[in-house]
């Protein structure tokens, strides 16, 4: 039968590994309901996109009013030649109004080519965001099932842990427990310590003969002159 000291030591260890496990589980949890990965991607993304749309606003309007100002100087050359026109100040005016729209034609054409390449190079940037998007995502299902996988394995194990718990609960007595239960959360979920060649595994202190004595008895909790935990001589 195990000591008082023993049977905490083996309900130590199986907390430990639980807390572990549950701790582990958390963090899984919080993986699974957000992929940080996919979020700088979408992102990204949203950037490219946003700085994309004004470009091609831009493009559009350029595009336009360069068609527009394209038949403007059609058709005023078109009356300039029809021979139509016969007052010389109409006729030069009509010639100054063709060679200004020529010149804003050719403002256009140069301001709509910029333009071109500046929607051309931020598509490439959407496109290339939009690759990076769909991969992050295809690794985020490929982690969630490993992920939801690891839960399971998790899950089953803490359900066979919690089992073990309450049978190693029953060879302790409850002024014990209530002992152990109290010094967990001030010894680091570690109160009890292995005492070994004479001294504390924990803390390193080296033991007295009287204590060494009455830990390898059994009959009552010892604590360590060091750290002040429970002390148990693992064979």
């Amino acid at each position: 039968m195990l000591s008082q000291a023993e049977a905490l030591y083996a309900l130590q260890k199986i907390d430990i590994t639980l807390t572990k496990n549950r701790k582990r589980l958390a963090e899984i949890a919080t993986l699974l309901a957000s992929n940080e990965q996919v979020k700088q991607a979408q992102h990204a993304l949203d950037e490219a996109i946003t700085k994309l749309n004004p470009l091609r606003a831009k493009a559009k309007d350029i595009e336009l009013e360069l068609q527009t100002t394209q038949n403007k100087h059609k058709t005023s050359e078109d009356r300039l030649y029809s021979g139509l026109v016969k007052n010389p100040k109409e006729l030069q005016d009509l010639q100054h109004e063709i060679e200004s729209l020529k010149h804003r034609i050719e403002t256009l054409e140069e301001q709509s080519l910029e333009a071109m390449i500046l929607v051309e190079d931020a598509t490439n940037i959407v496109n290339e965001a939009e690759l990076a998007l769909k991969q992050a995502q295809q690794q985020a299902q490929q982690q969630n099932k490993d992920l939801m996988i690891e839960q399971n394995k998790l899950e089953k194990e803490v359900e066979t842990l919690n089992a073990q718990r309450e049978k190693a609960l029953q060879g302790i007595t409850p002024e014990n427990l209530k002992t152990y239960e109290a010094m967990r959360p001030k010894k680091a979920n570690q109160p009890v310590a292995v005492l070994r060649n004479g001294s504390c595994q924990l803390c390193g202190i080296e033991q007295t003969g009287f204590i060494i004595e009455n830990v390898r008895k059994g009959k009552e909790l010892v604590l360590c002159l060091g750290c002040g935990r429970i002390l148990v001589e693992v064979l």
